[in-house]
């Protein structure tokens, strides 16, 4: 998964991004900042709202002219993640493999347009990976509404991963899994060291016996 170098100077500002809102946690603010963004239209990649929502959020940051970095969460829908074992291989030999054979692990159509960013495992980025596979072009275009409003983006990572560092934070055990409730689906994440170790995907009619278990 693509990271880029942090100055310690530079304010980390999170934002979680999905393809309807834009939610930003501010350091040193107790309640996150909402920005509803309209779908992408034909053609686009990510919502035309997307600038104008980093707009107002540079306007209302308090450290005036200071330079911010931006920590990228992509939510489902607008990214779709997989855990995948593909030992001996780097992670950029990863993602060749992966993009060469996208519909065998994501829900995407072949001859599908896409980008497939890896994160491998441990201090050598081995496997297994967790891979995210995005719509062309929805990559560069956070990193241009990002520039044009005065951030640079360093860090782009799967919403999976911030879930899973938030509840390794919270007292969740190794080994434990989270439930996750989205729009179409129930995801049973199971957390390891603070990172994704498996998911599972389960019908929403599934719910309530995970509520149970």
């Amino acid at each position: 998964m693509t990271r880029l170098r942090i100055r310690r100077r530079d304010p980390l500002v999170g934002i979680a991004l999905g393809s309807d809102e834009l939610v930003a946690v501010i350091p040193g603010e107790r309640a996150p900042r909402r920005w509803p963004l309209a779908p992408p239209g034909p053609g686009e990649a990510i919502s035309p709202d997307l600038g104008g929502a980093l707009g107002a959020l540079r306007a209302g940051l308090r450290t005036g002219s200071v330079r911010h970095t931006l920590a990228v969460a992509l939510l489902p829908a607008l990214a779709e993640m997989r855990m995948v074992e593909l030992p001996g291989v780097d992670a950029d030999d990863a993602a060749r493999v992966l993009s060469r054979a996208a519909s065998r692990y994501f829900p995407v159509a072949d001859g599908m347009p896409f980008d497939i960013a890896v994160e491998g495992t441990g201090a050598r980025h081995r496997s297994p990976f967790i891979a995210i596979a995005t719509r062309r072009g929805v990559l560069d275009a956070i990193a241009l509404a990002a520039r044009a409003n005065g951030f640079a983006v360093a860090r782009l990572t799967s919403a999976y991963s911030a879930w899973a560092a938030a509840a390794s934070d919270g007292g969740v055990e190794d080994g434990k899994s989270v439930a996750l409730r989205l729009a179409d689906r129930v995801e049973l994440v199971q957390l390891r060291a603070g990172r994704v170790a498996a998911v599972r995907r389960l019908p929403v009619a599934a719910e309530a016996s995970v509520a149970r278990a």
